[in-house]
């Protein structure tokens, strides 16, 4: 029997976050080649094969760093999305200057 996946797992993400998120990289394109790769990488295993098809890191892992960054029960509101946008993209610029700095040999 397949696998079936509770609602409560896919860990939705409120479209405020996402427009905020978006827009936060479309202002700042030189990172969105590093949201790609970290995005990429955090990818949950063999996510063609699982709802919901897509490239996105497990609910688990996602709730737990959600949690440990903003406390509570590991969700995010649409109310959060200036603060995660802002601290996202801070964080992008870091990983991007860190791999620059790496490169660099330094």
């Amino acid at each position: 029997m397949a696998e079936r996946r509770r609602r409560d797992d896919l860990l939705p993400v409120p479209a405020a976050v996402i427009v905020a998120v978006a827009a936060s990289l479309a202002r700042r394109p030189r990172l969105l080649p590093v949201a790609l790769s970290v995005a990429w990488s955090l990818r949950t295993p063999r996510w063609w094969a699982r709802p919901p098809f897509l490239p996105v890191p497990p609910a688990g892992y996602a709730r737990f760093r959600i949690q440990t960054m903003y406390g509570g029960d590991g969700r995010l509101r649409g109310a959060d999305a200036p603060q995660v946008a802002l601290q996202l993209v801070g964080w992008l610029d870091w990983v991007r200057r860190e791999r620059s700095t790496a490169a660099a040999g330094h």
